[in-house]
């Protein structure tokens, strides 16, 4: 859940979400997985990719205040359905 989110991402939107999306890229992982898919210019792959990484490991450290403060208000349900069983 937490890992499908997006918007918080640097220079994704709503409509570079929905295109990852028609792309079968749903998480962090298939993003990474399919990283060659995405039709995104170089620096923006790179920057992506960045995220990415920097999401995954404050997932990894369960740093809970990275994602409040970071993810996008339409995305802040994805935080608790994460971690609703530890809550």
């Amino acid at each position: 859940m937490i890992d499908g989110a997006f918007l918080h991402f640097k220079g994704i939107g709503k409509k570079s979400r929905e295109n990852l999306f028609r792309l079968g890229i749903n998480d962090w992982n298939s993003a990474e997985e399919y990283l060659s898919k995405i039709p995104f210019h170089e620096v923006k792959k790179n920057n992506f990719l960045s995220e990415i990484i920097e999401n995954k490991n404050a997932l990894s450290k369960n740093d809970i205040a990275f994602f409040v403060n970071k993810f996008h208000p339409e995305d802040k349900w994805r935080i608790l359905a994460h971690y609703f069983d530890s809550v």
